[in-house]
């Protein structure tokens, strides 16, 4: 089972990009520095409750969101798998 922490830092990225910001941008808005958004993005450390809180309220996402890990398959594998 994956890290629960690189799931949630890689969601984290996912919707910061989409909201269109930067680590910096983020950071900024929260009052972090982007060196946190940066360690909690690679899971190097989990958020505390307030940040978790916060990112929620910028991002516009739930905390399941944040923590979700849905399995996506790779573009190439549906490649080829015509079901006629």
């Amino acid at each position: 089972m994956p890290c629960l922490k690189k799931i949630f830092g890689n969601n984290l990225r996912d919707f910061r990009l989409q909201c269109g910001l930067s680590q910096e941008e983020l950071a900024e808005r929260l009052n972090l520095t982007s060196h946190s958004i940066s360690n909690i993005e690679r899971g190097v450390h989990g958020p505390r409750f307030t940040t978790l809180e916060k990112l929620v309220n910028e991002l516009g996402v739930s905390a399941g969101d944040l923590f979700r890990n849905d399995i996506r398959p790779p573009p190439h594998s549906m490649a080829g798998n015509s079901r006629d």
